[in-house]
């Protein structure tokens, strides 16, 4: 019995140790596959990161910029291109040399712009909002060229169409300082080469392809201006449709030299603040004067155009009255 009791034992004992250790193997088993979860994620994030910033080192921003430019871009005919970028993730962003050409031969250009806006905005298209400060601009459109020392632009902007450009929002222009170097065909009449620009500002609602200007101030070299109306873009951005009021007020200097065109303004107006509509399209429009009978006159209403530009007489010479009946 002590024999057979003996031999019992390290049976026993042999039998609980094996347990033991297959108990211990199973643990181990389940703690190295959970770090090998672990460690697979681990190295997943950085594989990820590393490959992300492989691609920034040998691809700089302004490259991925350019590329992203050039895609959202390209389908509306509009080319960008730029010299240099400075794009931190936060801060002000800085573009050196920007060139805008669309497909009507707008030409536009800045020295320097400067302007905030989130990357992903420009990724997504979903909503931009930024304000935007370029400096030495100039823009060529239409036979009319126009510089600028300052232009600022706040931007509310929302993309309504993911595969198409349709924009509902709306954009603030500010410039100042600057010079209408050469002028369109329609507005010869003026008689100056050259006129200064002190100050522009205008308050722009888009909705679509149409244009609200819901406030427009100019202080230029010969007058005061003051516009408002809409005008419909057209894929063709000369054949965009207008309907504009205009109101301008003839500076003194101005007035005293072209005392024809200031009489002519004061006999269209009952309140000497003329106010009249422009029509017609961007590359052809027409100034319809609406003169109404003062001192026994029923004046024309002379329709403004390329081919039919407004001639005012010299200055000093009488008005001529027509005969009235006895």
């Amino acid at each position: 019995m002590a024999e057979n009791s003996g031999k019992d034992i390290p049976e026993s004992t042999s039998e609980l140790d094996s347990d033991e250790i297959s108990n211990t193997l199973e643990l181990e088993s389940i703690e190295l596959e959970g770090l090998s979860i672990k460690r697979k994620i681990l190295l997943l994030a950085i594989g990820f990161f590393s490959l992300l910033s492989f691609i920034i080192i040998l691809f700089p921003i302004e490259e991925i910029l350019r590329s992203i430019l050039v895609a959202r871009t390209e389908k509306s005919g509009i080319h960008i291109g730029f010299k240099k970028i400075n794009f931190p993730y936060f801060g002000l962003k800085t573009i050196d040399s920007l060139y805008v050409l669309t497909k009507d031969n707008i030409e536009f250009k800045a020295e320097e712009v400067n302007f905030t806006i989130n990357p992903y905005q420009i990724w997504n298209r979903a909503q931009v909002i930024s304000t935007i400060e370029s400096f030495s601009n100039n823009l060529e459109m239409y036979n009319m060229v126009m510089n600028a020392r300052s232009l600022n632009l706040d931007i509310n902007l929302t993309n309504t169409d993911r595969e198409n450009l349709v924009l509902n929002g709306s954009i603030g222009i500010h410039l100042t300082g600057g010079n209408i170097t050469r002028l369109p065909e329609i507005l010869s009449f003026l008689g100056v080469s050259e006129i200064k620009v002190k100050m522009i500002q205008m308050n722009l609602k888009i909705t679509g392809n149409k244009i609200l200007i819901e406030k427009g101030n100019f202080d230029i070299s010969i007058a005061k201006i003051m516009l408002k109306g809409r005008i419909d873009i057209s894929p063709v951005f000369n054949n965009s449709l207008m309907e504009l009021e205009v109101c301008p007020k003839l500076s003194k200097e101005y007035a005293v030299d072209r005392e024809d065109l200031q009489n002519m303004l004061l006999l269209y107006s009952k309140t000497g603040d003329p106010c009249f509509p422009i029509k017609g399209t961007i590359g052809n429009p027409r100034v319809d004067l609406n003169l109404m009978p003062q001192n026994g006159i029923q004046p024309q209403n002379p329709v403004i155009t390329d081919e039919n530009p407004l001639t005012p007489t010299p200055p000093g010479t009488p008005p001529v009255v027509p005969p009235t009946s006895e």
